[in-house]
């Protein structure tokens, strides 16, 4: 993890968090130790559980939350207003989005 930063998150509570210095993180609630990699982006309002892992150009949007010990596979999405529990392992390229019935073709 050398040339990474350690970012410190979450108010008065001091996280330490990896990121690469290549990623866009600009969520405000992430878990101790949790790992995010060059190119991944985290907007404002994402929450990211303790001991992830956010592989590169992942793409975690604002209101979507993630539980502790996932592993985001490098280019997901997971859009918002998704909710995932803990230990979450995907896979390359999966796209995580909330399902609306008045999309739905008749």
């Amino acid at each position: 993890m050398n040339g990474g930063i350690i970012l410190t998150v979450q108010g008065a509570e001091k996280t330490k968090v990896f990121a690469h210095p290549l990623a866009l993180v600009e969520a405000d609630e992430i878990g101790d130790r949790t790992r995010v990699w060059v190119f991944a982006h985290l907007l404002k309002g994402a929450g990211i559980g303790s001991d992830c892992n956010i592989g590169e150009h992942s793409y975690i949007e604002g209101s979507a939350s993630l539980g502790n010990n996932g592993t985001v596979k490098d280019g997901v999405s997971i859009w918002a207003r998704v909710t995932i529990e803990d230990l979450l392992l995907s896979w390359s390229a999966l796209r995580v989005y909330e399902r609306h019935e008045a999309a739905r073709l008749h």
